[in-house]
């Protein structure tokens, strides 16, 4: 646990600064571009923006709305849940508000507002700047953390961009899809906003595959795999040998390399096929039912916009 509280505040944004930020999101969306904004990261629906854009002081995150408002309340508060449950079990978190505006049109949409953190302190910057080896201060305070917090029935999603690095200890600031199991292994928390992104005859068969990603994560070994899948997928390559040593002197399962590689190239198939569903319901909702489409279509890999 960091005994050493975050430098960073959560800067206070108005309702009105958000629904600024909620119309310069719709604009993304309908444009296809995020030129206008300043993009601090990109998710898989979703994208991390600075604000004010010359010059931020907090990243603001668009959440995924739901058309129920009270469907959306409550994810958010399944949110709030599992945040208090990762700091419950040590995990930091980075200073964060959850919250929800309420457009003209009565959509209730939810946003995370936290501070914007110096790259330098980014846990992906701080690896892009040291030299790559085995027991590295980061690796090893990942491998504790994860060891720390997840379980079989709660898990987090322990990817090197997803953290801060700050005097010694890592704070988590992407707890947006909370990872929750029953006693039967069933992934248990609501994942339904996000379905509705698809078409609805495809929704079946992505629940499932998006099941079985999850279910990745309900093992330390499993999900410090996905750990080092992801630095491939940012191009850190050269730490994923660093990375392989510094968990397997700690599990007792050990991560296998050929595994790494075959969960990378899956999801380097995986993921795209999923975005081109997406970008089917996009079509439909606008062309079709001449309604807002409500998300921005990202391609993670590349880093770009769909």
């Amino acid at each position: 646990m960091n005994e050493t509280p975050f430098p960073l505040t959560v800067p206070t944004l108005s309702d009105q600064d958000l629904l600024e930020v909620e119309e310069q999101v719709l604009v993304a969306v309908n444009t296809r571009s995020v030129d206008h904004l300043n993009v601090f990261g990109l998710g898989e629906i979703s994208v991390a923006i600075g604000w004010p854009t010359d010059e931020p002081v907090a990243v603001v995150k668009r959440l995924i709305p739901n058309p129920d408002p009270q469907r959306t309340l409550s994810d958010i508060e399944q949110v709030r849940g599992f945040r208090s449950k990762i700091e419950e079990r040590g995990g930091a978190v980075l200073p964060t508000d959850l919250r929800t505006v309420t457009r003209d049109d009565g959509h209730v949409i939810p946003y995370m507002v936290q501070p914007a953190v110096p790259r330098a302190m980014l846990a992906e910057t701080v690896l892009d700047n040291d030299q790559p080896v085995a027991e590295h201060p980061l690796l090893v305070a990942l491998y504790d953390y994860v060891e720390r917090v997840s379980t079989d029935r709660f898990s987090i999603d322990p990817q090197i961009p997803n953290f801060a690095w700050h005097e010694g200890g890592l704070w988590l600031f992407d707890f947006s899809t909370p990872q929750l199991y029953d006693a039967d292994g069933n992934f248990a928390a609501n994942f339904d906003s996000g379905l509705l992104t698809l078409p609805a005859l495809v929704r079946p068969v992505a629940s499932r595959q998006v099941s079985k990603i999850f279910e990745y994560y309900r093992s330390h070994t499993g999900a410090l795999t996905q750990t080092i899948v992801f630095l491939k997928r940012i191009g850190a390559d050269r730490w994923v040998e660093p990375a392989l040593e510094t968990f397997n002197a700690r599990l007792s399962d050990p991560i296998h390399a050929a595994t790494v590689e075959e969960r990378y190239r899956a999801q380097v198939k995986e993921f795209p096929q999923l975005k081109r569903l997406v970008q089917i319901q996009r079509t439909w909702i606008e062309r079709v039912r001449r309604e807002q489409f409500e998300f921005i279509i990202t391609d993670s890999f590349a880093g770009t916009i769909l």
